[in-house]
C-alpha cells in the first residue's frame, strides 16, 4: 500500500497527540506534519514549493478554532492558491455549528469531522478516514 503525507493544523497539543496516536497505528502515513497555527502551516507549504526534495501533503486536517487566522481563513488561502487547491482539506473541529459546516463546504472543504472526545472514538474515525481516502477514493499525485 502506498503511504501518504498528512498535515494537521490544530492549536491544541492534546488534540494533535490524540490524532497522531490513532493514525500511527494504521501504518499508511509516510510523514505527519504538525502545525499549531495558520501562519505556520502556510509558511511550511510555501517552503515546500521552493524545495524540490520536499513533498506537499496528500491530505490536510484543519481545525476551525485557531487563534489569529481561523480554519476558514486558512481554507480560503489554500483553495485560492493554484499550487494547493488540489489538496483535500478535511475540517477536524469541535464545532457542531451548522454555519461552520456550510462555510467549510462553501469554501471547498473535502470533509467535515467533529472531533471525537476520546481515543477509542478517534481510532474509529481515523480507520474510516483511512478506508475512504486510501481505498474508496483516489488522491491526486
Amino acid at each position: 500500500m502506498k503511504k501518504i503525507n498528512i498535515m494537521i493544523v490544530d492549536d491544541s497539543p492534546a488534540d494533535i497527540l490524540l490524532f497522531e496516536e490513532s493514525i500511527s497505528e494504521l501504518d499508511f502515513i509516510q510523514d505527519l506534519e504538525k502545525k499549531t497555527s495558520g501562519k505556520e502551516a502556510i509558511g511550511y507549504l510555501l517552503n515546500v514549493l521552493e524545495d524540490p526534495s520536499k513533498t506537499l501533503p496528500n491530505l490536510i486536517f484543519l481545525d476551525i478554532n485557531i487563534p489569529v487566522m481561523d480554519g476558514h481563513e486558512i481554507l480560503g488561502i489554500l483553495k485560492s492558491t493554484e499550487e494547493f487547491k488540489h489538496i483535500p482539506v478535511i475540517m477536524l473541529t469541535t464545532s457542531k455549528d451548522e454555519k461552520d459546516v456550510m462555510k467549510a463546504f462553501k469554501g471547498y472543504s473535502s470533509g467535515y469531522i467533529v472531533k471525537p472526545d476520546d481515543f477509542l472514538q478517534m481510532d474509529v474515525a481515523v480507520k474510516k478516514i483511512k478506508e475512504y481516502w486510501m481505498n474508496a477514493s483516489r488522491l491526486p499525485s
